[in-house]
């Protein structure tokens, strides 16, 4: 079984891709329609001649613009097209004349020549096609800046032809983007594959080897902060001294003034735990053994780096700013004792899914598919939801076994409406 947790993510890029591009051509369609419609309610016959005059030119501007990133795309790729690749100049040689060495030199100069023949094609072609290129470029230019010039009497009109012609060049060129984009999927892997390596490369933040044992021993290592356990202490007693009262009272004991005298001690035990300074904690056997068995784990590891006193406040104050600089995400896993580091991206849309619910929800509500009251019951408020997260839970007594992948999603935007449609469907069915 293949045994690599972003198998899955790395072979559906493509498709990922894909639907981005498919999503961001069809909204710039929608936006070029709609000023499109603006422009020719506000345009005057000028300026809509103007625009008749520019369409077929448009067009072929259109079509050359995508031959001219092709080529330039196949160049950077090294994919030339068929009919420069299919000519390869080779001959047969008589072996046993020849020597082997001499022949390979022989075999070399031909393979040079053929390349010097298609770098010299291709440099050609691409020049012919830049040549096209901009030339309609620049006689698009001079007509609509010769236009803007002479033609400022109607500014209204002025403005949705700018608009318009602004939001068709963004719509051609997300077109001719998505037409090379199935050129990557061709490139052969091999002389090419570093350098495509070092450009998509992106910038390492690693921990240092501190910083990388403090992250081994896992969610349950908990180091000596007193301000920190100064600000729960009394929280922690206060929830501690309710449930012992509540235990009491359902024996039909009233708790009394041995209980706060117990809450008392325990207060002074843990804020001298924790305000001692490390050279007392040192002569105090107790709070020894207890350090070290927080940091037994580390120890076997590495014995020398972790007996010596550490600054663990500032250690991790150092892995947050290294996570912030990396756009890293430190969550806990379920029913496990690692952590799982995820990209800030994929946290980052929850805001944007409930704006985009209550919207939708709000919609419904103005159609009159939906009531009032079932508009305000599935409504989304910021306290109450969170991001469906992927997390996965490692097998460890299993080697080999990859990670299971499990989605949480009881809390998303959505969850509401998938409740409310379930309670509906499912008595037919």
């Amino acid at each position: 079984m293949y045994n690599d947790p972003d198998y899955h993510y790395k072979c559906t890029q493509h498709v990922k891709k894909l639907a981005e591009n498919r999503i961001q051509l069809a909204k710039a369609q929608k936006e070029e329609y709609k000023a499109l419609e603006d422009f020719q309610q506000v345009a005057t016959p000028i300026h809509w001649n103007i625009h008749l005059i520019l369409k077929p030119k448009i067009k072929i501007w259109s079509t050359k613009n995508k031959n001219y990133r092709t080529i330039t795309k196949r160049i950077e790729l090294d994919l030339p097209p068929k009919f420069i690749s299919k000519i390869d100049f080779n001959f047969k040689v008589d072996e046993s004349i020849i020597s082997q060495e001499e022949l390979q030199i022989l075999y070399n100069r031909m393979r040079q020549i053929t390349k010097n023949y298609r770098v010299g094609t291709m440099t050609l072609y691409e020049q012919a096609q830049a040549r096209e290129h901009e030339f309609l470029t620049n006689e698009i230019k001079q007509i609509i800046e010769s236009f803007l010039q002479t033609n400022n009497e109607d500014e209204i009109s002025l403005a949705a032809f700018k608009q318009y012609h602004e939001l068709r060049k963004k719509r051609l060129d997300i077109e001719a983007e998505k037409s090379i984009y199935f050129l990557s999927e061709q490139q052969v892997e091999g002389e090419n594959e570093n350098l495509q390596q070092e450009q998509q490369q992106e910038i390492i933040i690693a921990p240092t080897l501190i910083q990388h044992h403090l992250l081994k021993l896992g969610p349950r290592f908990i180091f000596n902060d007193p301000k920190t356990a100064s600000r729960r202490r009394r929280t922690e007693l206060a929830t501690l001294k309710r449930k012992t009262g509540d235990r009491f009272l359902e024996k039909g004991i009233i708790p009394g003034r041995p209980d706060e005298q117990f809450i008392g001690e325990l207060d002074v035990l843990l804020q001298n735990l924790h305000d001692t300074s490390v050279s007392k904690q040192n002569k105090n056997k107790d709070i020894t053994l207890i350090r070290e068995s927080q940091l037994i784990q580390a120890e076997n590891n590495n014995g020398s780096t972790f007996r010596k006193k550490k600054n663990y406040g500032r250690l991790i104050k150092r892995l947050k700013h290294k996570f912030r600089l990396a756009n890293i995400v430190l969550r806990k896993s379920d029913k496990s004792k690692v952590f799982h580091l995820g990209k800030l991206e994929d946290y980052h849309p929850l805001p944007d899914l409930i704006k985009r619910t209550n919207q939708y929800l709000s919609e419904l509500g103005l159609a009159k598919w939906i009531t009032q009251k079932q508009n305000e019951l599935l409504s989304i408020k910021p306290s109450e939801v969170e991001l469906a997260h992927l997390y996965y839970l490692r097998k460890a007594h299993k080697p080999d076994t990859p990670l299971c992948p499990i989605i949480s999603g009881l809390k998303h935007p959505t969850i509401k409406i998938s409740k409310y449609l379930d309670d509906l469907l499912r008595p037919l069915f």
